[in-house]
């Protein structure tokens, strides 16, 4: 009954700030195929300044700060591409960054971009975790 509840409330949410944003990710590079990183990607007020990530089997979430938006392709008979890049904070200092680009309401790509080991680490939207109201793994 209360995540029936949860949902119907982050249904209104959703409703009435149509940039907020919660997604569910599984790695896809060759690295992580016995073992993918699963993820759920939130940002949590309309004006996308502020989010966080949280990966299965991990207690805290890591929070983040909006970076950058940045136009890729625009024409005029199709929503614009956009990418988005987000600061990944750690003890307050930026340890990474995550980026997507969207069409319309279509994930083009996510990925995340460790600093310190100077990675990157590819992830394809996971339509099967539940996103409506949280990732389920």
């Amino acid at each position: 009954m209360k995540k029936l509840i949860f949902c119907a409330l982050l249904f209104v949410a959703q409703m009435g700030f149509a940039q907020k944003l919660h997604l569910c990710f599984t790695s896809t590079d060759s690295a992580f195929t016995e073992d993918p990183l699963q993820l759920s990607f939130n940002v949590i007020d309309k004006d996308w300044a502020n989010g966080f990530v949280q990966y299965k089997g991990q207690q805290d979430a890591f929070l983040l700060s909006f970076a950058v938006e940045k136009v890729l392709e625009k024409n005029d008979s199709l929503p614009p591409k956009v990418e988005y890049s987000f600061n990944e904070l750690k003890n307050g200092k930026t340890t990474g960054k995550y980026f997507i680009a969207i069409t319309g309401s279509k994930v083009d790509y996510f990925y995340y971009y460790d600093k310190q080991r100077k990675t990157k680490i590819n992830f394809a939207q996971d339509f099967s975790a539940g996103e409506k109201c949280g990732c389920n793994w």
